[in-house]
């Protein structure tokens, strides 16, 4: 999820979930900046990028 200015003002959160062996949310990884420093363009590949680390947390949590 992405979050601009909701939770505190001129800041920005983007958030996965990482999930257990049958896809529940079992905890999360979030990545926090101010606002104004972010493009559209590094919000898109943040946002990948925890996407990607998501995965791969919880691949290595379901394989132990």
């Amino acid at each position: 999820s992405i979050e601009i200015g909701e939770n505190e003002e001129s800041a920005m959160c983007i958030g996965v979930a990482i999930l257990d062996d049958l896809s529940y949310p079992i905890a999360a990884i979030s990545l926090s900046a101010p606002e104004q420093r972010q493009s559209d363009e590094l919000i898109e590949s943040a946002g990948i990028a925890l996407m990607a680390a998501g995965r791969k947390i919880s691949e290595q949590m379901a394989t132990g």
